[in-house]
C-alpha cells in the first residue's frame, strides 16, 4: 500500500524481484507460482493504492521463512519509502 499509484505499482515490483532472489539464491527446491503483481480489486482505499500478488505454495516452514526474509528486506529498503507490504496466507475473495 501507498499513497502513490506509481511508487506502490514500482515497489509491488521490487517485492516480485525480492521473492525471486531469495528463492533463487536460499529456497531454489522451494515450488511456488507467482500470479502478479497486479491492481487490486478495489485500487485505492483510505486515500492508498493497493497491488497484489498470489502466491501458489504449500504453507511450510521454508516458506513462511522464505516470506519473512522478504519482508524483512522490503521494509529496510531504501526508495521504498512510504509503502508496506504484508503477506495474507490464506486470503478470502480474491477474485
Amino acid at each position: 500500500m501507498g499513497m502513490g499509484e506509481e511508487k506502490t505499482r514500482l515497489a509491488s515490483y521490487r517485492m516480485l524481484e525480492l521473492i525471486k532472489k531469495e528463492v533463487q539464491t536460499n529456497y531454489p527446491d522451494l515450488p511456488l507460482k507467482i500470479l502478479g503483481p497486479s491492481p487490486a480489486q478495489v485500487v485505492r482505499v483510505g486515500g492508498k493504492y493497493r497491488y497484489r500478488m498470489l502466491i501458489k505454495c504449500k504453507n511450510t516452514k521454508e516458506f513462511r521463512a522464505m516470506m519473512a526474509s522478504c519482508l524483512e528486506q522490503f521494509g529496510v529498503e531504501k526508495g521504498l519509502g512510504g509503502t508496506t507490504a504484508f503477506a495474507d496466507m490464506n486470503p478470502e475473495g480474491i477474485l
